[in-house]
């Protein structure tokens, strides 16, 4: 599941957004020319196929990935059955 995206290191060449089949990340428009930022719309649809590190062009030391954008190991939602 995707966890976060740096605005900081974040170069904004929206190939992320591109690559992500399921349109987990959006590109999000806050007004004007030239005022946009990478959004994470739909964080439960992400399926953990990690195309959104892999054509990201831009790096950040701080992160696990090296990569402004971090998707974790993809978790169980296993519920506990009373029986």
């Amino acid at each position: 599941m995707i966890e976060f995206v740096r605005d900081r290191t974040c170069i904004r060449c929206f190939q992320c957004v591109a690559a992500c089949p399921c349109d987990v990340i959006q590109a999000m428009y806050d007004g004007g020319y030239g005022h946009a930022r990478v959004h994470i719309g739909y964080p439960d649809d992400c399926m953990s196929c990690q195309l959104c590190v892999v054509v990201c062009e831009s790096t950040d030391n701080d992160s696990p990935s090296g990569k402004p954008i971090y998707v974790g190991p993809e978790r169980s939602y296993r519920a506990v059955l009373p029986w």
